[in-house]
Parts: C-alpha cells; structure tokens; sequence
C-alpha cells in the first residue's frame, strides 16, 4: 500500500474512531455493537500498517500505542474512553496480524487459534446480551428478579451503584447512593419488553433496612429522554422499615399529570428513585411484575 493509500485509511479510520455520537442513550446491544466497531477498524489499520510484514512485533506495538491513543482523545471530543472499546480495538490488532501469520510455516497453529480466539471476545458480550434479551421477553410480565448476573445490565443507576446480592435465599439488586449523588438518586430499567398495554396493575417489592420510613417514587416514561413532571407517570410509595410491597392499578395511571394519555404500548423505561437520601443509604429491589389484565391485582395501590 503506497503511502498516499495508507494516509488516507488512517484519516478515514480515526475520523471515524474520534466523531462525536449520541452515548448512553443505546440499549446494551446497540451499545455493543458501535463499541465492535473497533474490531475491524483496527485491523483495517494495522494491515495497511504492516501489510506483507505483518506478524511484527513493532507493528504491534504501533498499532497498541494507537488503540490506547485513540481511548485518551476520545473524551476530549465528546465521547468516553472504554477499556471495551480498547480490548475489541487490540482484538482487531491481533485478527489483523494472525491473518498474516497463518500463511507462514512457522506457528502457524498458533496463529490460526488466535484467529478463533480474537473475534470471538467481541461476539461473546454481543451474544450474552442477546440471551439476556431473550430472556426477559420470555419472562415476561415479569420485569425483574435478577435471577441472572446479566440482569442488572438492563438498568442504569442515576446516582447510585447497582450489584446483585442474595437476601432471604433469593437474588435481589442492591441500589446504593453514591457519595456525590444528584437529586433523586435511583434505579432505572431500560431494557424491557414495552408493549405493557395487556396490563392491568404493576406490581413492587422491595426491602428498606430503615430505621426510619422514607418516600420512595415509581416512575414511567414513554417517550426518550427525560420527559418533564407533566409528561410522565409518578406515583409516591411510602417505604417503611422491612419489606415493602405494592401494587399500582394502571386504572390510576392512565394519564399523565399534564392530561395526556399514557401510551402503555411503548413504554421506555421504569424507575424507582428516592425523594431524599444520604450517602451510602441503600434498599433492595426484590421483584417487579407486571399483572395481566386477566387476573386481577393482589392488593390495592399504596
């Protein structure tokens, strides 16, 4: 490759590496796949680096420097720096390199296994989030149990650390408020089935170690972002010492404080938050569920 060529691979390759794009917004899976990026990205620009020279362990070390580089800048143009972006860009390296390598005589074993081994560190977290997903739509109308460690990929915790501990024999997510917590610190699940409207009620359990009662607020939204109080469901459930259960007839939460009715059928996300809480404070997220409009709620709303 002449050096006209290889310039023009690399400007195009970094200008894609470093454009500014949306974060944070994707599922897991969108995520994931936009992070894989990195995989062949890489390997594009460690053959036009090498080329017919290729396996070298200068060019692997060029081509290291320019993963970890590319991971350092990335932050000062509006996107985060991730030690998965770098590992799938070190795996288009080594992919790059082993393709090379194969066809020479000498390890040529080694290099084939490499070849098996670099592509398949980027599909496994693809396919462990694609099982997830299935999962949660064959569960369904149950939304949370965290009977899986993967579960608690389908949240995001807006000012709070979320892990799965066991509590009572059973698996639960622990939500506990960071020392810098914004207002309203709590648990969101972002990836659920959406199409609630077969619903009649949802359904909360959740263990509070006190010693005190505290507010705590269910919230849902279906439309992207953060919609504004009028524009979302909220309903405010007193959480005492223990375990807590309630369950929020949809009969309630039909419209939003603003008037508009809820579209149950595109729901984007639900949220438990506290209304005050100190650093460190923590509660347990046992179960959520939805109940079928069939049969009927357990109990009234609290």
């Amino acid at each position: 490759m002449t050096v006209g060529r290889r310039a023009l691979v690399w400007m195009a390759v970094l200008a894609a590496l470093l454009a500014p794009v949306g974060q944070g917004s994707e599922d897991r899976l969108m995520a994931g796949l936009r992070d894989a990026l990195h995989f062949p990205l890489f390997a594009l620009l460690t053959w036009s680096w090498g080329g017919r020279f290729l396996p070298c362990w200068r060019t692997a070390a060029v081509m290291t420097l320019a993963v970890l580089g590319v991971e350092a800048v990335q932050p000062l143009v509006g996107r985060e720096a991730e030690w998965r972006d770098a590992l799938f860009g070190l795996a288009g390296v080594v992919m790059a390199m082993a393709l090379q390598g194969m066809r020479q005589p000498r390890h040529a074993t080694f290099w084939k296994a490499l070849m098996i081994v670099a592509p398949a560190i980027v599909l496994c977290p693809l396919l462990i989030v694609g099982a997830d997903r299935w999962e949660a739509r064959r569960a369904f109308p149950l939304l949370a149990a965290f009977r899986s460690p993967w579960e608690i990929g389908r949240w995001t915790g807006r000012g709070c650390d979320l892990r799965r501990v066991r509590r009572d024999g059973a698996w639960a997510m622990r939500v506990a408020v960071r020392n810098t917590a914004p207002a309203y610190p709590g648990a969101f699940l972002m990836e659920a089935p959406r199409d609630w409207s077969g619903m009649a009620a949802l359904q909360v359990a959740v263990c509070w170690p006190g010693p005190d009662e505290r507010e705590l607020w269910a919230r849902a939204d279906d439309r992207p972002g953060s919609p504004p109080y009028s524009d979302r469901l909220q309903k405010a459930l007193a959480m005492r010492p223990g375990t807590n259960r309630w369950v929020i007839s949809f009969e309630e939460w039909k419209s939003t404080p603003g008037g508009r009715p809820f579209d149950f059928r595109r729901v984007r996300s639900l949220g438990l938050f506290f209304a005050e809480a100190a650093p460190g404070e923590a509660l347990d997220i046992l179960e959520i569920r939805l109940v079928p409009a069939s049969r009927p709620p357990a109990g009234a709303a609290q």
